[in-house]
This record gives structure tokens, C-alpha cells and sequence, in this order.
């Protein structure tokens, strides 16, 4: 629609000229309004597309893998817990954390044998703790064999071990549930010995010139001016109660570890791992 502007003299003319003039302009608002319709519209589909195409790669990432037609690959099986929790790569921390704890334990163990860092002439003047060996055979003999059995979990092959079809990833995770009761029982073992021993304190030369236990009930451990009741060895009490107390912390520490491979020792068997090798057609948890 053309917009002419007349001039005329008439009143009628004027009025003729006034809505001529805003039929034009009316004209003209009605195509800025179909301008920005049109231009709505296009950023709404293109919106639209956007999120379409999201919907549907999520739709296609959450699709379960199906084996294709005349393939061998077997069809993937359901996972019925969460797919980050890798047992496998749980035990084998767990494993590493126990092969230094267990060495630690060894030596404690080892040092007791040497109160106050002297050798002792005879060893009746040991106390009977000692003998006990709660670092070598309970956090340290007994915890060696679950460590690496813990560390073997995550290179166990889905399909099998030594050959065995058989023996899959779920048969081995059960394994280590027994091999972690075993070390947790030897851990309680250790955690007890030192417990008693640190309640029952060292055997030293006492004041009457014999060999004993001159504490009761652990009464040295809140008042320290009561070492003086052990002339030797030399330092035999703070001796005697640091390394009982690293055997104690070190065993309480391997019982807690020993516990978390129990609980995912059976959810490996339950769940399977979330890793496995393409030697069973599949990527899931075996």
C-alpha cells in the first residue's frame, strides 16, 4: 500500500488525507509484527532441533548394546548395580595399602625382640607377648596371602583363570571374601596380643633384683614416674609401649580394610565388576 500525502483545503480532503496516513502506518506495524513472528519462529525450531537432537543421543547412549544379526557376540546383560563401582580396582587398593602395614608389622615384631634396642642375654627376660608373634604371623604372615590375592583381582580375566572357564570374576571375588575373613581374623589376633600386652606393660628387673611384671592394670600408662620400677634394660618401657602401640594401630587399621573387601568381595559376586575383557563378547560385569 503507497502512502501520498495531498494537500487539500476541504476539511474533508484533510480527513480523507488523516486515514490514508495511518492505514499506511497500520500497514507498516503489521509487517514488523510478521517480521518478528517469522523470526520467533525460526529461533523456536532451531530450538526445537537443538534439543531433539539431545533427546536422542541420550536415548542412544542409554541404549543397551544389541549383537548384531549372524554375530557371536552374546547380548549384554542387565547391570543391577552401579556401573562406576569397579570392585576389581577396589581390592587392588586395598591390597596395596596391606603389603606396606604388613612389613611394618614384621619389623615391630621383630624389634621386640630387642628391649630398649639391646640384646638381651637370655631370653626368659622377654615377656611372653613377644612370643606370641601377633606382628609376624597375625598382620604379617596372614595378611601377606590376602594382600596379593587382592592384587591379583584386577588382572583376573573375565572368562577365566589358569585356563579354567569355569573360575570367572564373580567365582574369584567370592575367593577373596574368604581370604579377607582369614586376614581379618589374623589382624583381630595381633590387635588383641598388643592390647593385652600394653595393658600388662614390659618384664624387667625389678627393684628386688628379680624379673617380672612390676605394673598392674596399665597404671604406668597415665603416671610415667612409675618406669623407674624397671632398672633394665635401659628405656625398656617406652620401648615395649610404642612399638606394642604400632602393632595395635596397625592391626586395628588391617581389621577396617579386611572388613571393606568383605563388603566388596560380596558385591563383586552379586554384581559382577564393572570391567571386563571382549574374551566373553561383552563389556559388562561379569
Amino acid at each position: 500500500m503507497e502512502c501520498r500525502k495531498k494537500k487539500r483545503t476541504s476539511g474533508q480532503g484533510e480527513y480523507i488525507n488523516v486515514h490514508r496516513h495511518q492505514g499506511c502506518a497500520t500497514s507498516e506495524k503489521q509487517k514488523q509484527l510478521q517480521g518478528h513472528s517469522s523470526q520467533a519462529d525460526l529461533a523456536l525450531s532451531s530450538k526445537t532441533r537443538i534439543e531433539l537432537g539431545t533427546f536422542t543421543r541420550t536415548l542412544w547412549l542409554i541404549t543397551l548394546k544389541r549383537p548384531r544379526e549372524g554375530s557371536a557376540e552374546q547380548p549384554r546383560r542387565p547391570v543391577l548395580c552401579f556401573p562406576n563401582m569397579c570392585t576389581g580396582g577396589c581390592a587392588k587398593c586395598l591390597g596395596g595399602t596391606l603389603i606396606p602395614l604388613a612389613l611394618f608389622g614384621f619389623l615391630a615384631n621383630i624389634l621386640l625382640f630387642f628391649p630398649g634396642g639391646k640384646v638381651i642375654d637370655n631370653n626368659d627376660h622377654l615377656s611372653e607377648e613377644v612370643w606370641f608373634f601377633g606382628g609376624i604371623l597375625g598382620s604379617g604372615v596372614l595378611m601377606i596371602f590376602p594382600a596379593l590375592v587382592f592384587l591379583g583381582l584386577k588382572n583376573n580375566d573375565c572368562c577365566g583363570c589358569c585356563g579354567n572357564e569355569s573360575c570367572g570374576k564373580r567365582f574369584a571375588m567370592f575367593t577373596s571374601t574368604i581370604f579377607a575373613v582369614i586376614g581379618f581374623l589374623g589382624a583381630g589376633y595381633s590387635f588383641v596380643i598388643s592390647a593385652i600386652s600394653i595393658n600388662r606393660g614390659p618384664k624387667c628387673l625389678m627393684d628386688n633384683s628379680t624379673w617380672g611384671y612390676p605394673f598392674h592394670d596399665g597404671d604406668y600408662l597415665n603416671d610415667e614416674a612409675l618406669w623407674s620400677k624397671c632398672r633394665q634394660p635401659a628405656d625398656v618401657v617406652p620401648w615395649h609401649l610404642t612399638l606394642f602401640s604400632i602393632l595395635l594401630v596397625i592391626g586395628g587399621v588391617q581389621m577396617l580394610l579386611c572388613a571393606i573387601q568383605v563388603v566388596n568381595g560380596l558385591l563383586g559376586t552379586l554384581c559382577g565388576d564393572c570391567q571386563c575383557c571382549s574374551c566373553c563378547g561383552g563389556d559388562g560385569p561379569v
